[in-house]
């Protein structure tokens, strides 16, 4: 696991707070099954999962010189 941490603007509807969510980045960068683990509410919870989903492209981890998939532990701030 790796964890980072996103401060973002809170989306209208939704509650201010922390929340953490899991995430796996694969082999290819593409973000995939997004999960909250520690939420606030429905609709921001929601609000979360859509923004990370539609980051675009990360950078794989490399094992032994190789793109894998891996986990990631995100926490995401709404001041």
């Amino acid at each position: 696991f790796m964890s980072q941490m996103m401060n973002l603007k809170t989306p209208e509807g939704c509650q201010p707070g922390s929340l953490t969510c899991k995430m796996v980045i694969s082999s290819d960068g593409t973000v995939k099954d997004v999960k909250v683990m520690r939420g606030i509410d429905e609709p921001t919870d929601a609000a979360a999962v859509k923004i990370i989903s539609t980051t675009g492209k990360w950078t794989p981890a490399k094992y032994k010189g190789k793109a894998v998939a891996s986990q990631l532990m995100l926490k995401v701030i709404f001041r």
